[in-house]
């Protein structure tokens, strides 16, 4: 028995957090991934590759655990007769997967609210 069978919302959930943390279009962690990346590549075009390896070798190593730990056999007792996720730490994580799918859909919201003091800093690095 797998852990995605005895625990399939906690499976669901940490998968797209993972993708989140991956930058996978539509999260939260996409448009903070493309802005950092265009931005190595056009300054420093060895540092914005170095990057890019690094964003996908974090996505295989993500990958490669998820599917050990939660598509892989349960190996013990505790595991396997696990209880999925209660109504209070559903509700909580919902509220966090909704903000990281309307973050990632609209960033505007994040990006505007936070434009004035970016350039702030960009304007003492310049100085």
């Amino acid at each position: 028995m797998a852990v995605s069978d005895s625990m399939p919302l906690l499976t669901l959930f940490f998968f797209l957090f993972g993708l989140a943390a991956m930058g996978v279009p539509g999260t939260s962690g996409f448009p903070a991934e493309l802005l950092i990346i265009l931005s190595a590549l056009q300054t420093h075009t060895g540092a914005g590759l170095a990057a890019l390896f690094g964003l996908v070798v974090g996505a295989a190593y993500f990958l490669d655990i998820y599917r050990r730990a939660f598509l892989g056999q349960a190996r013990g007792e505790v595991i396997a007769g696990a209880v999925d996720l209660q109504r209070r730490e559903l509700a909580l994580v919902s509220l966090f997967a909704l903000l990281v799918l309307a973050w990632g859909l609209y960033p505007a919201a994040v990006l505007d609210f936070s434009a004035g003091a970016g350039a702030a800093w960009a304007q003492r690095l310049g100085d």
